[in-house]
């Protein structure tokens, strides 16, 4: 698995800077790197709040989030579109979580 990220990770631009890693086998268990000036993490990140989210709003999961107008009082759609929107932004979250841990990149719960 680390061998693909490394790969991928050849080349790779980021902000202004062109990263050049070494060949895949040149590379030490524990390597690590930085972006941005940041140092290097060495640990990867753990934890309970890395655990998928479970969508329990009831609502229908898509890739466009509804308009709702603002006023004193809602109807029943607006209840509606606000369920919609939280399960898409659920079904995004976890699809984003679930491809940092297949990276590695984080571990995705406790």
């Amino acid at each position: 698995m680390k061998n693909r990220i490394l790969t991928l990770l050849a080349g790779l631009i980021i902000g202004a800077t062109v990263f050049s890693l070494p060949p895949v086998h040149a590379l030490v268990e524990n390597q690590a790197f930085g972006i941005f000036g940041v140092t290097p993490v060495t640990t990867q990140p753990a934890g309970a709040a890395q655990a998928a989210l479970t969508d329990s709003t009831g609502g229908t999961a898509s890739t466009t989030l509804a308009s709702i107008t603002a006023g004193a009082s809602y109807s029943q759609a607006d209840m509606v579109a606000v369920k919609n929107s939280l399960a898409s932004q659920a079904a995004l979250l976890n699809a984003l979580r679930a491809a940092m841990v297949s990276l590695g990149l984080i571990k995705g719960g406790a």
